[in-house]
């Protein structure tokens, strides 16, 4: 009895061990490349997630000020157009529909 449970806990270790080397690796991944792929992995694992959290957070460490600017929150790829709805009066009374919120 007490070699199954060893062997079912080696096993359920070894699996999860596996699940995290099986997301992908970003690091290679230029900060355009990781941009255009910004919005597209909410059907991805959690683990998967976080390693291009990871790997967008360190290319954007070592981003120029420029670079960091253009693929900031908001600019869609850099293109420089975000069509911003707000009233950029700081009063948070932008154009938005609130959602049931008030």
């Amino acid at each position: 009895m007490k070699l199954l449970t060893l062997k079912s806990i080696i096993i359920a270790a070894v699996l999860s061990m596996s699940v995290a080397v099986l997301a992908a690796d970003y690091s290679n991944y230029s900060l355009q490349e990781l941009a255009q792929m910004r919005g597209t992995l909410m059907n991805k694992s959690v683990e998967e997630r976080n390693a291009f959290r990871d790997a967008w957070r360190e290319k954007m460490r070592s981003a120029t000020p420029q670079e960091r600017a253009q693929y900031a929150r908001g600019n869609r790829y850099g293109q420089g157009n975000t069509n911003g709805n707000g009233t950029c009066d700081g009063t948070g009374h932008g154009r938005g529909h609130g959602h049931g919120r008030r």
